[in-house]
């Protein structure tokens, strides 16, 4: 039983990176003490770690899909993720992501372009310091 819950497992994290949070909730059907069994075996060999998966998860989403830090926060928590070290680097990345996105729409008033970056999670300061820049 523990061979097949590992190797189950070891599937579902061979496809994409994972959260422990995640392979637990995979793993849901198996006893308690053989979830344990197998997220010990994982974390030991490094096949999941919940602090690099989040730094790459923010990167990655900063960088390629232009999100809020806001809103990859929230993503995160429900992956189980609960806190995650924001850096200077990243605020900067934030912002030119509102420019990015404000480039992006087209509304004619600006009113309406501060509800769309509000609704994608961005902070009205911030907002509104970009679009008075």
């Amino acid at each position: 039983m523990l061979e097949e819950a590992k190797n189950k497992a070891l599937d579902y994290i061979a496809y994409s990176p994972r959260t422990k949070k995640q392979v637990i909730e995979k793993l849901a059907y198996y006893d308690d003490d053989i979830i344990r069994q197998v997220i010990d075996f994982l974390e030991e060999y490094n096949y999941i770690n919940d602090v690099n998966y989040a730094q790459n998860y923010l990167e990655h989403q900063l960088t390629i899909n232009n999100k809020s830090i806001r809103k990859i926060k929230q993503e995160l928590y429900f992956k189980g993720i609960d806190k995650i070290d924001i850096e200077e680097e990243h605020i900067k990345l934030e912002l030119e992501n509102i420019s990015k996105v404000l480039d992006k729409l087209d509304y004619k008033t600006q009113d309406k372009n501060i509800k769309k970056l509000l609704s994608r999670g961005f902070n009205y300061s911030d907002i509104k310091s970009i679009i008075t820049s």
